[in-house]
């Protein structure tokens, strides 16, 4: 009987999130609460920037370490008396013991020094990075992982609501196993490439270069989370989250045995607006399969350029939401993904001149109203938006045929006559040819819609010729 475990009712994860959303976009401003969390924060030996972060959107609550959202519940409790604030109530009893045993064993780090680094240019620079500087960074929060210029992320649905998280991937195994070797000191070292992302033209990040001889130099990086000033500077792991995480492991692991673990990691330092960090990841990875779709959409193609241009010009996509992979759409309920939008253009739509910034924003403008067109028609034909939802209308892959039918209109003058007709047809297409064109299914040909859309279209202004 004393083997068995005492079940606890927690507080559900819904509404755990719904409690942490209300407090970080309603009580941001609330000093007591500021207060609170930093006095906590310190106190157990987490960096008060994590909150910085987290009230700034730059962390979610899904990312920041157990114990620190332990650390957050409780100082949120002292300072709001929020009766559903009861850490007893949100985390198991084998959490709630580490948290109790944990002491504050943080060196406080406001900067990252690399020294003697090679600088290629302004943007670029080569080195070495310590295993003690990765660990110290990365527990004073001056390390923070960008889902957006990273690899595909997991995503998990909560509950009855179907809230989505977006989660970062992280394999233990392959974390453990690099950690282990670096301990043993059999790890092949490869680099890792840490970014400063410039979120504007009138940013100056906190850059301190300190030549030495040549193209030899220190560089300090002083990273600041206040966004409204000129001097916002933020250090995203572009390439090496698991090498970093396992960095961090190893060199904990062996402070707590006594020693100090020597070596580290060669590192490239970025410095590169949000776009410019996805070409480096695509870049990075393109020798894989892994992701092929999400590496696809990272990657600086007109192609793609092409596509975000038309879902900025159409309400219908801006309406429905576009994700990026069929992954990433089925996990959180968008229209389309762009994915596979943008392999219609570059493969089938060879006619649209998306080299051109000039062409390509025009004809992107004139695609998406005719786009719309067509979904209005639609939309009043079945009565209502959503009832367009549970139709074929709106599958994910019949915005390949949309984009088909688009790019034949937008040659013809009073195109507009056609409209109807196509309307008319695609909402009559019979269950054999959807069953053939597979509009809802990730094993699609892209072909075969692109194709069937196209000749339906031309069909249409032949007859009417």
């Amino acid at each position: 009987m004393d083997n068995i475990k005492t079940i606890k009712n927690l507080v559900s994860e819904d509404i755990q999130y719904d409690v942490i959303d209300k407090i970080i976009n309603e009580e941001f401003n609330n000093q007591k609460l500021i207060d609170a969390l930093t006095l906590k924060f310190e106190e157990k030996g987490f960096s008060v920037r994590l909150i910085t972060l987290l009230f700034g959107g730059e962390q979610t609550w899904e990312d920041i370490p157990e114990l620190a959202r332990v650390t957050f519940v409780e100082a949120s409790k002292e300072a709001l008396e929020w009766e559903i604030l009861n850490i007893d109530k949100w985390f198991e009893d084998n959490t709630l013991a580490m948290y109790e045993a944990k002491v504050n064993e943080l060196k406080t780090m406001d900067s990252i020094v690399i020294k003697n680094m090679t600088r290629i240019d302004d943007f670029n620079f080569y080195g070495y990075i310590t295993y003690e500087t990765i660990y110290n960074a990365f527990n004073n929060s001056l390390l923070v992982y960008n889902k957006e210029s990273q690899r595909e992320s997991t995503y998990k649905k909560l509950g009855t609501t179907g809230k989505i998280l977006r989660e970062i991937t992280l394999n233990e195994q392959s974390v453990e196993e690099i950690k282990n070797a670096m301990i043993e000191g059999t790890y092949e070292q490869d680099m890792v490439i840490y970014n400063i992302l410039l979120t504007s033209q009138d940013i100056i990040p906190q850059v301190q270069i300190t030549e030495k001889f040549d193209n030899v130099c220190d560089v300090e990086i002083v990273p600041n989370y206040a966004r409204k000033s000129k001097n916002y500077t933020i250090v995203n792991i572009v390439d090496g989250y698991h090498r970093t995480v396992a960095s961090v492991r190893a060199y904990s692991e062996c402070l707590k045995k006594g020693r100090k673990l020597e070596g580290g990691l060669p590192i490239k330092i970025t410095i590169r607006d949000l776009k410019g960090a996805k070409h480096i990841i695509a870049q990075t990875f393109k020798r894989t399969d892994d992701g092929r779709q999400w590496l696809g959409t990272m990657a600086n193609t007109d192609y793609n350029e092409f596509i975000e241009l038309l879902t900025k010009s159409s309400n219908v996509l801006k309406k429905g939401k576009i994700a990026r992979t069929y992954d990433e759409y089925e996990a959180t309920n968008s229209l389309t993904y762009s994915f596979i939008l943008s392999e219609a253009v570059k493969k089938y739509a060879t006619n649209i001149p998306v080299n051109s910034k000039l062409q390509r924003k025009m004809i992107a403008e004139k695609m998406a109203n005719i786009i719309d067109e067509l979904v209005e028609f639609e939309t009043i034909k079945f009565g209502s938006f959503n009832n367009l939802k549970n139709t074929h209308i709106l599958s994910p892959n019949i915005f390949i045929g949309y984009i088909a039918i688009a790019n034949e209109l937008r040659l013809i003058e009073g195109y507009e006559d056609y409209l109807i007709k196509i309307g008319e047809k695609i909402a009559n297409i019979s269950n054999k040819d959807l069953e053939d064109l597979k509009l809802g299914r990730k094993d699609l040909s892209v072909k075969r819609i692109y194709d069937y859309f196209k000749n339906m279209t031309r069909e249409v202004i032949n007859i009417e010729a």
